[in-house]
């Protein structure tokens, strides 16, 4: 199976002008151009020792739209000469290297530094192409679980299952033969399977600053986004006036959008809001247009894709018929068989399939329902009630744009049930507390509230619920 960079050679070679990358200062990067970047550094960095097989961390984190964009072709070089990649220093793992951007700060560590010098990125025309490592089983990157149980977990991904993944990958709204001008939020192996899948149509990603976002879907005419909620949240102020008239389709992933957020996107944006659901460990999973995945057990999540097997089970692990709630469990090719330094007793590959901890109703039209985590259950006289379930109350509350629900202990050490709401400034938590205990019982509702501009979430856009655990412990400190 051939390296996954082969995407990129190709079409440098049949669309050779096309623009590929559109860069934080407005410079288009054509495919001609990226794919001899990624030559040169891919040489260089040969040059330099690093071998087929190596493992080096390229941090990602914290990085402005510039240095993303460089430590992104930084990595498709390293792809190309078959060398894997991880944003992070981890340790009792054979990491060669840490390898930096031009002007990158290297973390504290005994490991060598490599830094990708600028002129690495201006290669001479007559620079030869960099011979291509093989692909299949050679390690594209390790990566790590989004982190929604808290538990960040590493996993390595090959380019034979990248190349799977992208069969399963859907670009949403394109007219037959348009090719697609992509902006997205930062993100982790999704946006990876994303942009390859993006080289292979031809399409141009674009990544400008996030406060420039709205000015380059203008500018560019972007006519797809991939957003997470939290990049959808800093996005919307920016727009004013009528809906970008280039804009086709907004996916949004990573976790539930919800309802009043979604309005907005479609007032400002783009009536074509779609919704996914996936894991790091598979790939994309299921997706669908917002507008169609309406159930008679609530809003769905997306369409299964008919290459990815779901079923839907009981306790003892039997398949449920459609329609039927319980815990989910998935497996397609392009799925990892399990983690690096897995935790002793970790259950979720087992029997040839993943189990994602998520409870759900699969219909016979292979619309998806989520209902929520098996971690994530809260006792309520006597009765668990999926902490989902009391977000999307309180998300159907006027003024509500985001609701988190978690539990911590109050100053007597007993657990409460708390939220964390982002409101557009006319929530009333009397008329919240109302609504959920007609809802779901007064047992069941919040009994204490955390009012916030945003709520606070990792790299992969998933609320970082320790971040709020611990806002709560700082307030009934004082």
């Amino acid at each position: 199976m051939a390296n996954i960079t082969e995407t990129l050679r190709r079409t440098s070679q049949t669309a050779p002008d096309a623009a590929a990358l559109i860069l934080s200062d407005g410079r288009v990067m054509s495919y001609r151009a990226l794919d001899g970047v990624v030559d040169a550094i891919g040489a260089q960095l040969r040059r330099l020792g690093l071998q087929t097989g190596d493992l080096v961390a390229l941090p990602r984190d914290q990085l402005s739209a510039a240095d993303y964009a460089a430590s992104l072709i930084i990595g498709l070089a390293l792809a190309r000469i078959g060398v894997a990649s991880c944003n992070q220093l981890i340790p009792n793992l054979p990491i060669r290297a840490v390898l930096l951007p031009p002007g990158g700060v290297a973390p504290g560590s005994d490991l060598p530094v490599l830094t990708v010098q600028p002129g690495w990125f201006d290669p001479k025309p007559d620079t030869p192409a960099c011979p291509m490592a093989p692909g299949g089983e050679t390690v594209l990157a390790l990566v790590g679980t989004s982190g929604t149980t808290g538990l960040r977990r590493l996993m390595a991904l090959t380019h034979g299952m990248m190349r799977a993944r992208m069969k399963v990958e859907t670009i949403p709204g394109l007219a037959p033969g348009q090719r697609p001008v992509l902006m997205s939020g930062k993100a982790s192996s999704s946006w990876l399977r994303t942009m390859f899948n993006i080289f292979e149509l031809g399409g141009t990603i674009v990544l400008p600053e996030v406060s420039e976002s709205a000015a380059f879907i203008h500018r560019f005419g972007v006519t797809t986004l991939y957003a997470s909620v939290g990049w959808l949240q800093l996005l919307l102020p920016q727009l004013s006036g009528p809906r970008p008239a280039s804009v086709r389709a907004v996916k949004v992933g990573g976790s539930a959008l919800p309802p009043l957020l979604a309005e907005q996107a479609a007032a400002r944006l783009c009536p074509n809001i779609h919704t996914g659901y996936g894991a790091t460990e598979i790939g994309n999973i299921a997706i669908g247009r917002r507008a169609e995945l309406q159930t008679a057990h609530g809003l769905g999540v997306g369409f299964v894709h008919s290459t990815v097997r779901l079923e839907v089970t009981d306790e003892h692990g039997s398949p449920l018929p459609p329609d039927t709630e319980g815990e989910i469990r998935v497996r397609a090719a392009g799925m990892v068989q399990g983690y690096l330094q897995a935790q002793p007793g970790d259950r979720s590959f087992r029997g040839g399939w993943f189990h994602p901890g998520d409870l759900g109703v699969l219909t016979k039209d292979r619309v998806l329902v989520l209902r929520g985590r098996v971690s994530q259950m809260i006792e309520a006289d006597g009765a668990f009630i999926p902490q989902r379930r009391i977000e999307e109350v309180l998300q159907a509350c006027p003024g509500v744009m985001e609701a988190a629900v978690f539990t911590a202990p109050n100053a007597q050490g007993q657990s409460l049930i708390w939220a964390a709401l982002v409101g557009d400034g006319s929530v009333q938590l009397a008329e919240l507390r109302r609504a959920c205990e007609a809802k779901l019982g007064a047992a069941a509702s919040p009994g204490g509230f955390l009012q916030l501009a945003h709520l606070p979430r990792n790299e992969a856009g998933k609320v970082a619920v320790a971040e709020l655990t611990e806002m709560v412990r700082s307030r009934t400190k004082t």
